[in-house]
């Protein structure tokens, strides 16, 4: 049975690594982390040992960059991880609490919610715990509305006309964007299972944020595109996100049975109708990186590195 699992866990990982964009720090670190949590260890070394000599830490993608941090520690290269975890301390700039995103002139200033899976979880490792646990709470205070739920993008700093990226009139909206509610659970409780410590407020955190989802799931098991939108598109690679958290929360002790039920729900939904068996594709993800939250399904995709490493880790958490 397992021989059987491992297989459709490496086509399903394979899928998403064959995608051009795969390259990208973020995308490629999520891979890499359902390859350590899958067990497939010499793949993870293999992929790794293809960057582990070459600058991590790139200012002008500071959080998505630091999340290959993880993976280095996973692939037991421990020097080279602590190197870019030096190099992110030296560089880091703190907004109202919270790392800036990128050091980027037009982005300065801008906190996302991404940040919670891509950094925490790497400092846990090294040691930093409270700076990852202070980074979850920051984003936690800047980006929540008042029904627990995060927003993806807020700009801290007034900007001048001149370098302003995008209009403010388009800047992603304060809505709850399914995927990065997602980011930041599944930031938050990887966070928790790596640090040599619990912190009580950061638990606290994670189960407001993980109730208030659970009150928004369909009927069906899924989670939309923003999640409080209910005219909103069924995504796929949110909503594994959100199972993949709820699941890792019930075995941690945070969570009760009802998140489990909920976690296995999704996944159902997923396999049975957003999942191309013959490709091994999770279907119906929302494109990206998004600016601004447009949920229809002309913006979903299929075979996002997102879906399909959460896919693989998901499935792992509940086979145990």
């Amino acid at each position: 049975m397992k021989q059987g699992h491992d297989r459709l866990l490496q086509h399903i990982l394979a899928r998403g690594l064959a995608r051009p964009d795969a390259a990208l720090h973020w995308k490629r670190a999520t891979l890499l982390n359902a390859m350590y949590q899958c067990g497939f260890q010499e793949w993870l070394r293999a992929e790794v040992e293809k960057f582990r000599t070459q600058p991590i830490i790139q200012p002008a993608a500071m959080s998505d960059s630091a999340a290959l941090i993880r993976p280095l520690f996973h692939a037991g290269y421990t020097a080279e991880a602590q190197r870019a975890v030096e190099t992110y301390k030296s560089l880091r700039v703190v907004v109202e609490g919270m790392s800036q995103h990128s050091h980027s002139p037009p982005l300065r200033g801008w906190v996302w919610v991404d940040t919670v899976y891509m950094v925490p979880p790497g400092l846990a490792l090294a040691g930093e715990e409270e700076m990852a646990f202070a980074e979850i709470k920051a984003a936690y205070t800047l980006l929540r509305n008042e029904h627990h739920l995060l927003r993806h993008i807020k700009n801290t700093t007034p900007l001048a006309p001149e370098e302003v990226y995008f209009p403010q009139q388009v800047w992603i909206d304060g809505s709850a964007w399914g995927r990065g509610n997602g980011w930041f659970v599944a930031g938050t409780v990887d966070t928790l299972a790596l640090a040599s410590r619990r912190d009580p407020a950061v638990e606290k955190i994670f189960r407001q944020v993980c109730a208030s989802l659970l009150s928004y799931q369909d009927a069906g098991g899924m989670w939309r595109a923003t999640i409080d939108d209910p005219d909103t598109v069924y995504e796929s690679s949110g909503t594994l996100m959100i199972a993949y958290a709820l699941r890792k929360g019930v075995d941690l002790g945070i969570l009760g049975p009802a998140y489990q039920e909920a976690a296995e729900k999704a996944l159902a939904a997923v396999l049975c109708h957003h999942f191309d068996w013959t490709t091994y594709t999770v279907k119906d993800q929302q494109g990206g990186p998004m600016m601004i939250n447009v949920p229809t399904r002309a913006t979903l995709e299929d075979g996002c590195t997102y879906g399909q490493a959460f896919l693989a880790m998901l499935l792992n958490l509940v086979w145990g």
